[in-house]
């Protein structure tokens, strides 16, 4: 009996391998099995997006560079793309001036309505940190105050908010 190739399996099976470590290289090829047999683009983009979170996880940051961008060439304004995206500028220590860029996009293009809530809650605080963070690497430490100020004020809403639960 022969199966189809199944994408979601090899994603379930790269995800599982970049989990628990160790065997890098076969996260890596069965994330590319699934890029290959993704059935549409949003399935394709999402499985870019789990390989670059593998490839940053090993210090591939080029790599993970290459697939997020890979990724954006069919949702240019995906906001957890340009999150990753500027996180793996960031990671590189030259590309600072590029992941500042990048990471306002990804702010720019959050999601307002309740779709994206748990991604915008989530990553907020941590796009705004990184922001502080280059604008302190590239010497302009006078706009990295409101980004810490912004962070701090969205970790204690995100306090109140979850002691309402």
């Amino acid at each position: 009996m022969n199966l189809l190739p199944n994408a979601g399996i090899s994603d379930g099976l790269g995800r599982c391998f970049h989990a628990i470590g160790g065997d890098y290289e076969r996260a890596i090829d069965d994330f590319e099995k699934a890029i290959e047999n993704a059935v549409n683009a949003f399935e394709k983009k999402e499985f870019l997006l789990h390989k670059a979170h593998c490839e940053f996880d090993n210090g591939f940051f080029d790599k993970s560079i290459e697939d997020l961008q890979k990724g954006l060439e069919t949702y240019q304004s995906d906001p957890e793309l340009l999150y990753y995206l500027g996180l793996s500028y960031y990671a590189t220590n030259e590309n600072y001036k590029e992941a500042l860029n990048t990471f306002k996009m990804s702010l720019t293009n959050m999601p307002k309505e309740d779709a994206g809530v748990q991604f915008s809650l989530s990553y907020t605080p941590d796009i705004y940190y990184h922001i502080g963070l280059a604008y302190c690497r590239v010497e302009k430490f006078e706009k990295s105050i409101y980004p810490y100020t912004k962070v701090s004020s969205l970790l204690v809403f995100l306090t109140n908010l979850f002691l309402c639960f």
